[in-house]
């Protein structure tokens, strides 16, 4: 499984802190995202379009994740999207 580049994960720490999400909910939200960046390395999909997010959920629909856990990737790779509409870099 890929890591996460240190540049968008200092990004995306300083996001879920503006965000006020709960630091122990903040190691669920990183998941998300390396799985998401993960599946777009695999398949070939841009992660920073926000087109690629539904061959994401269709994957995550025939691993059998429950509606709950799909809408909480989405809430997560949505932050993402914001930073990367709004710095090029990452």
């Amino acid at each position: 499984m890929l890591s996460i580049p240190p540049a968008l994960m200092r990004s995306y720490d300083l996001l879920l802190n503006r965000k006020g999400i709960n630091n122990n909910h903040q190691p669920h939200y990183k998941k998300w995202l390396r799985y998401y960046l993960d599946f777009c390395n695999k398949y070939e999909y841009n992660p920073k379009d926000i087109r690629s997010f539904p061959a994401f959920n269709d994957k995550l629909k025939n691993k059998k994740q429950p509606e709950s856990l799909r809408k909480q990737a989405y809430f997560t790779v949505s932050l993402y999207y914001e930073i990367t509409t709004s710095d090029c870099d990452a």
